[in-house]
Protein backbone atom coordinates (compact mmCIF):
# COMPACT_ATOMS: atom_id res chain seq x y z
CA UNK A 1 0.00 0.00 0.00
CA UNK A 2 1.36 3.21 -0.78
CA UNK A 3 2.37 5.87 1.84
CA UNK A 4 0.81 9.70 1.06
CA UNK A 5 0.16 12.20 3.42
CA UNK A 6 -3.76 11.46 2.46
CA UNK A 7 -3.36 7.93 3.81
CA UNK A 8 -1.02 8.42 6.92
CA UNK A 9 -3.55 10.54 8.08
CA UNK A 10 -6.55 8.35 7.63
CA UNK A 11 -4.26 5.77 8.81
CA UNK A 12 -3.53 7.66 11.76
CA UNK A 13 -7.32 8.42 12.50
CA UNK A 14 -8.20 4.91 12.11
CA UNK A 15 -5.64 3.77 15.13
CA UNK A 16 -7.21 6.40 17.01
CA UNK A 17 -10.96 4.90 16.97
CA UNK A 18 -9.89 0.95 16.17
CA UNK A 19 -7.65 -1.69 17.76
CA UNK A 20 -8.10 -3.76 14.99
CA UNK A 21 -6.22 -2.45 12.44
CA UNK A 22 -5.37 -5.31 10.60
CA UNK A 23 -8.54 -5.59 8.84
CA UNK A 24 -8.57 -2.00 7.96
CA UNK A 25 -5.12 -2.37 6.49
CA UNK A 26 -6.16 -5.76 4.82
CA UNK A 27 -9.36 -4.05 3.39
CA UNK A 28 -7.42 -1.17 1.87
CA UNK A 29 -4.77 -3.98 0.29
CA UNK A 30 -7.56 -5.62 -1.20
CA UNK A 31 -8.99 -2.80 -2.78
CA UNK A 32 -5.95 -1.52 -4.39
CA UNK A 33 -5.50 -5.25 -5.78
CA UNK A 34 -9.17 -5.28 -6.95
CA UNK A 35 -8.37 -1.59 -8.26
CA UNK A 36 -5.72 -2.53 -10.14
CA UNK A 37 -7.00 -5.39 -11.57
CA UNK A 38 -10.50 -3.82 -12.62
CA UNK A 39 -8.50 -0.71 -13.88
CA UNK A 40 -9.79 -1.44 -17.61
CA UNK A 41 -13.45 -1.58 -16.46
CA UNK A 42 -13.66 1.17 -14.09
CA UNK A 43 -11.01 3.93 -15.50
CA UNK A 44 -10.60 5.76 -12.35
CA UNK A 45 -7.31 7.24 -11.73
CA UNK A 46 -4.68 7.43 -8.94
CA UNK A 47 -6.26 10.05 -7.14
CA UNK A 48 -9.44 8.10 -6.89
CA UNK A 49 -7.28 5.34 -5.96
CA UNK A 50 -5.61 7.17 -3.06
CA UNK A 51 -9.42 8.44 -1.85
CA UNK A 52 -10.41 4.92 -2.23
CA UNK A 53 -7.47 3.87 0.34
CA UNK A 54 -8.93 6.02 2.68
CA UNK A 55 -12.15 5.06 2.82
CA UNK A 56 -11.03 1.70 3.41
CA UNK A 57 -8.89 2.64 6.42
CA UNK A 58 -11.71 4.41 7.73
CA UNK A 59 -14.49 2.39 6.76
CA UNK A 60 -15.51 0.67 10.21
CA UNK A 61 -14.40 3.32 12.41
CA UNK A 62 -17.93 4.24 13.42
CA UNK A 63 -17.98 0.92 15.21
CA UNK A 64 -16.62 2.50 18.03
CA UNK A 65 -20.29 4.46 18.73
CA UNK A 66 -22.46 1.21 17.82
CA UNK A 67 -22.47 -1.52 15.48
CA UNK A 68 -25.69 -0.75 14.27
CA UNK A 69 -25.67 1.66 11.66
CA UNK A 70 -21.75 2.29 12.08
CA UNK A 71 -21.28 2.88 8.26
CA UNK A 72 -23.57 6.13 9.27
CA UNK A 73 -21.19 6.85 12.51
CA UNK A 74 -18.32 6.59 10.01
CA UNK A 75 -19.00 9.08 7.99
CA UNK A 76 -20.26 11.32 10.80
CA UNK A 77 -16.65 10.65 12.77
CA UNK A 78 -14.87 11.17 9.14
CA UNK A 79 -16.62 14.66 8.65
CA UNK A 80 -15.80 15.90 12.26
CA UNK A 81 -12.30 14.82 12.17
CA UNK A 82 -9.46 16.89 11.49
CA UNK A 83 -7.59 15.21 8.67
CA UNK A 84 -5.23 17.68 7.40
CA UNK A 85 -4.36 16.15 4.14
CA UNK A 86 -7.53 16.29 2.53
CA UNK A 87 -9.72 18.90 1.27
CA UNK A 88 -13.13 19.19 2.47
CA UNK A 89 -14.13 18.03 -0.66
CA UNK A 90 -11.99 14.57 -0.67
CA UNK A 91 -13.04 14.55 3.17
CA UNK A 92 -16.98 14.21 1.48
CA UNK A 93 -15.71 11.94 -1.08
CA UNK A 94 -13.74 9.65 1.92
CA UNK A 95 -16.62 9.90 4.25
CA UNK A 96 -19.38 9.05 1.52
CA UNK A 97 -17.11 5.69 0.79
CA UNK A 98 -17.06 4.77 4.58
CA UNK A 99 -21.13 5.49 4.33
CA UNK A 100 -21.57 3.42 1.33
CA UNK A 101 -19.33 0.09 2.20
CA UNK A 102 -21.99 -1.35 3.43
CA UNK A 103 -26.21 -1.14 3.20
CA UNK A 104 -28.17 1.03 1.02
CA UNK A 105 -26.22 2.10 -2.30
CA UNK A 106 -25.70 5.50 -2.86
CA UNK A 107 -28.42 7.34 -3.87
CA UNK A 108 -29.53 10.66 -5.21
CA UNK A 109 -32.12 11.32 -2.48
CA UNK A 110 -28.95 11.29 0.51
CA UNK A 111 -28.28 15.04 0.63
CA UNK A 112 -24.38 15.23 0.89
CA UNK A 113 -24.23 12.65 -2.31
CA UNK A 114 -26.51 14.54 -4.22
CA UNK A 115 -24.49 17.31 -3.49
CA UNK A 116 -21.04 16.37 -5.66
CA UNK A 117 -21.05 17.02 -9.20
CA UNK A 118 -22.47 13.96 -11.37
CA UNK A 119 -19.28 12.45 -12.68
CA UNK A 120 -17.85 12.52 -8.82
CA UNK A 121 -21.02 10.45 -7.85
CA UNK A 122 -20.20 8.15 -10.47
CA UNK A 123 -16.70 7.70 -8.87
CA UNK A 124 -18.01 7.38 -5.54
CA UNK A 125 -20.46 4.53 -6.96
CA UNK A 126 -17.48 2.67 -8.68
CA UNK A 127 -14.70 3.37 -5.79
CA UNK A 128 -17.25 2.04 -3.32
CA UNK A 129 -18.09 -0.75 -4.83
CA UNK A 130 -14.91 -1.79 -5.05
CA UNK A 131 -14.66 -0.80 -1.31
CA UNK A 132 -17.86 -3.30 -0.37
CA UNK A 133 -15.66 -6.47 -2.15
CA UNK A 134 -12.51 -5.81 -0.72
CA UNK A 135 -14.77 -5.93 3.09
CA UNK A 136 -16.67 -8.86 1.75
CA UNK A 137 -13.19 -10.95 0.78
CA UNK A 138 -12.24 -10.11 4.69
CA UNK A 139 -15.42 -10.65 6.04
CA UNK A 140 -13.69 -13.41 8.30
CA UNK A 141 -10.95 -10.94 9.52
CA UNK A 142 -8.44 -13.42 9.06
CA UNK A 143 -6.54 -12.05 6.32
CA UNK A 144 -7.16 -15.64 3.85
CA UNK A 145 -6.83 -13.65 0.25
CA UNK A 146 -2.81 -12.56 -0.49
CA UNK A 147 -3.21 -12.35 -4.32
CA UNK A 148 -6.09 -11.13 -6.90
CA UNK A 149 -6.24 -11.50 -10.87
CA UNK A 150 -9.24 -10.50 -12.86
CA UNK A 151 -9.99 -11.87 -15.96
CA UNK A 152 -12.29 -9.82 -18.87
CA UNK A 153 -14.35 -13.22 -20.22
CA UNK A 154 -17.09 -11.26 -21.80
CA UNK A 155 -17.55 -7.21 -23.10
CA UNK A 156 -19.68 -7.67 -19.79
CA UNK A 157 -18.61 -10.37 -17.65
CA UNK A 158 -15.26 -9.83 -15.73
CA UNK A 159 -13.70 -13.38 -12.85
CA UNK A 160 -12.12 -12.81 -10.48
CA UNK A 161 -9.30 -15.46 -9.25
CA UNK A 162 -8.37 -15.21 -4.98
CA UNK A 163 -5.07 -16.74 -3.86
CA UNK A 164 -4.03 -17.03 -0.52
CA UNK A 165 -3.63 -19.38 2.33
CA UNK A 166 -7.34 -18.93 4.24
CA UNK A 167 -10.54 -20.36 4.06
CA UNK A 168 -10.74 -18.96 0.02
CA UNK A 169 -14.37 -19.88 -0.73
CA UNK A 170 -15.92 -18.12 2.35
CA UNK A 171 -13.93 -15.47 1.07
CA UNK A 172 -15.08 -16.06 -1.70
CA UNK A 173 -18.81 -15.64 -0.74
CA UNK A 174 -18.12 -12.77 1.21
CA UNK A 175 -17.13 -10.91 -1.43
CA UNK A 176 -19.77 -11.43 -3.93
CA UNK A 177 -22.19 -11.02 -1.86
CA UNK A 178 -21.11 -7.46 -1.97
CA UNK A 179 -20.52 -7.20 -5.85
CA UNK A 180 -24.13 -5.77 -6.84
CA UNK A 181 -22.91 -2.38 -7.03
CA UNK A 182 -20.27 -2.94 -8.28
CA UNK A 183 -21.92 -4.36 -11.09
CA UNK A 184 -24.51 -2.45 -11.58
CA UNK A 185 -22.03 0.63 -11.63
CA UNK A 186 -19.54 -0.52 -14.22
CA UNK A 187 -22.92 -2.23 -16.37
CA UNK A 188 -20.50 -5.89 -15.59
CA UNK A 189 -21.35 -9.33 -14.04
CA UNK A 190 -18.59 -10.52 -11.60
CA UNK A 191 -17.92 -13.83 -10.31
CA UNK A 192 -15.51 -14.40 -7.78
CA UNK A 193 -13.98 -17.57 -7.13
CA UNK A 194 -10.74 -19.63 -6.76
Amino acid sequence: MRNTPKIQCSLDLAREYREEIVHLEQVARLSSMLFHALWKAHRLTETDEELLLCGALLHDIGIRVAYAQHHKHSLDLIQKSELIALTDFEKDVVSLLARYHRKAPPKRKHGRFAALPLNTQEKVKKMAGILRIADGLDRSHENAVQCIDAIQKARTFWRIKLQGDGDLHYAAWGGQRKAALLEESLGVIIKIGL
